[in-house]
């Protein structure tokens, strides 16, 4: 076998090793949009063997094509497995596509000017100390290019935040606006080189050395606009979300004051009829001594139903709280689902009523949401206090499985917008209290919890 074989052969070698190591970083750069683990070893493995393919397939294809083909298959499969945030695939094929080959392209006048003084440097009569060198380069071009990609996408995750959120159509097309420019100028560069070699029979970059690094300039810019884009994009979607959170915000303070109206409506109620309570005294007694015992008894009914009316049908140790679950159980009766509640405000600690009340309002509300989907509609709201620790558990039936976001702690939906900002003031609250948020499912049952240190 003559020395060439052997380049020819450590050459395929190294492209493999490449193509593995791409697949990989492919793989981690789609992790954190993907629900479930499996899909990131499809990612990784479709991209591997479609890439093999063409690598070893008898028809020449340029790399640039290699990869666009290679994407496009993997993220293919990918939808189809995991039909989840279809249009953020999109986006994600067309990113992966982009910062493959602006890795390659950013590494490639560093990586010639290295080959120039090694092998470049070699005689040819040497041909072992140059196959050496060769094999030095080839692990130096693997190492650099991946290298390079990995800083990239670690850059991408943390400048793209909200990974798991639904992307629209529009968000769509806002992040893929430089996108195109940045491929026209890739093709026109490319064009270019194709007609000065057409015309001259020449390469642009052998005659002109600087061109290399231009094109290196270009690709450096381009994934400098890509990072640009992905924040614009991050923070139009917290200014959105800021949005919608005092939204909610303001509808459970006009939750609260909705509450608080209600008790001062029953408090005025009770004061009414204990400032008339004599009144009722002498009525009763006129009438039993005129011998009206049925009108009397009529009377005293009268009054009972008053005070019914003047009092909730929970007891929590706050009038707040006690107008919230009573709602809340008036409405669960109302849809025929089962309503328990051991829930007592705490005593002994120095805690905001606002903040328990949205947090117990929250809680229950998306309680109800869920187990309205279940066969046995439940729910059941405890408390209990050990020292200065105070919890509050929230159980309901619920027949799907829960799917908890691994960033937020919270659950995942397909809900598209304002979905979760209940949870998260939940959250949000417990956090103010040097407390903690947890959600777990046990077969049909969802069970949420809330621990808070109470400040003496």
């Amino acid at each position: 076998m003559d020395m060439e074989k052997y380049w020819d052969i450590v050459n395929l070698a190294f492209r493999i090793i490449n193509l593995l190591v791409n697949a990989i970083l492919v793989g981690t750069f789609v992790k954190p949009f993907l629900r479930e683990k499996r899909n990131q070893h499809v990612v990784m493995a479709s991209f591997l063997l479609s890439m093999i393919v063409l690598l070893i397939m008898p028809y020449e294809i340029s790399s640039s094509a290699a990869y666009g083909i290679g994407v496009l298959i993997t993220f293919l499969l990918c939808v189809i497995t995991d039909r989840y945030n279809k249009l953020q695939k999109i986006f994600l094929a067309v990113s992966a596509y982009l910062i493959l080959w602006i890795a390659s392209g950013i590494i490639n006048e560093p990586w010639n000017q290295i080959w120039m003084l090694t092998v470049g440097k070699i005689p040819a009569e040497r041909d072992g100390l140059q196959f050496v060198a060769f094999i030095f380069m080839e692990v130096l071009f693997v190492v650099f290019e991946n290298t390079v990609l990995y800083l990239m996408i670690r850059l991408l995750h943390r400048v793209y935040k909200n990974k798991m959120e639904i992307m629209s159509g529009k968000e769509l097309f806002l992040l893929l606006s430089p996108y195109l420019s940045i491929v026209s100028g890739y093709w026109v560069i490319q064009f270019l080189t194709s007609v000065y070699e057409m015309d001259t029979s020449f390469y642009l970059w052998n005659e002109h050395t600087w061109y290399r690094g231009l094109v290196s300039a270009y690709q450096i810019l381009s994934f400098a606009a890509i990072v640009t884009g992905v924040m614009s994009y991050g923070w139009i979607k917290e200014s959105e979300e800021d949005r919608l959170q005092r939204a909610v915000l303001a509808g459970q303070i006009k939750d609260m004051k909705d509450h608080v109206d209600k008790v001062e409506g029953l408090y005025q109620g009770i004061r009414s009829i204990k400032h008339d309570i004599n009144n009722h005294i002498m009525v009763l007694e006129d009438l039993v001594a005129s011998g009206n015992g049925k009108v009397a008894k009529e009377y005293l009914e009268d009054m009972r139903k008053d005070f019914d009316d003047s009092n909730l049908s929970v007891k929590t140790g706050n009038p707040v709280t006690d107008v919230i679950i009573s709602e809340k159980q008036k409405d669960a009766l109302d849809s025929g689902m089962e309503f328990q509640s051991k829930f007592v405000f705490p005593n002994n600690g120095n805690i905001s009523t606002y903040d328990i009340s949205v947090v117990l309002g929250n809680m229950i509300t998306n309680a109800f949401e869920a187990a309205q989907k279940s066969e046995r509609k439940k729910i059941i709201v405890s408390s209990a206090m050990k020292d200065q620790i105070y919890f509050i558990e929230v159980k309901n039936s619920f027949d799907g499985v829960l799917s908890i976001d691994d960033v937020t702690g919270l659950p995942k939906s397909d809900k598209e917008q304002g979905h979760g900002y209940g949870l998260r003031n939940v959250k949000k609250v417990a956090e103010k209290y040097f407390g903690t948020l947890e959600i777990s499912q046990n077969k049909g049952e969802v069970r949420t919890t809330v621990m808070m240190i109470m400040p003496s």
